[in-house]
């Protein structure tokens, strides 16, 4: 077989591979992806928005842990309780509940 052949089927396997799955940042936080973001109805611009709230807000005290089950009128009352110890604003809230909401569809 060809060699350049193999590298190239190689190389286009991963990309596929790669092309389907969440990119993580360092921490192992989903990061902004227009598929995502898409699918939850938001723009990538909202989603890098409550990225940004979850890596530095959430993740100091309760580390790399997302919902598990179906995002549900619950989780909004759940930010809003912890946003007051915080110091999140309501639209770092409502960022934060979209970011969430677009990773569950990871």
């Amino acid at each position: 077989m060809n060699v350049r052949w193999l590298a190239l089927v190689g190389t286009a396997v991963g990309f596929v591979a790669c092309s389907s799955s969440v990119g993580l940042d360092r921490k192992g936080i989903p990061l902004p992806n227009p598929e995502l973001a898409a699918q939850a109805g938001i723009s990538l611009s909202q989603m890098g928005d409550g990225y940004w709230v979850f890596s530095r807000k959430c993740v100091e005290c309760h580390g790399v842990r997302l919902p598990e089950g179906p995002l549900t009128g619950q989780w909004h009352p759940e930010v809003e309780g912890f946003s007051g110890n915080v110091g999140l604003s309501l639209s770092d809230e409502s960022a934060l509940v979209n970011y969430l909401r677009a990773t569950r569809f990871r």
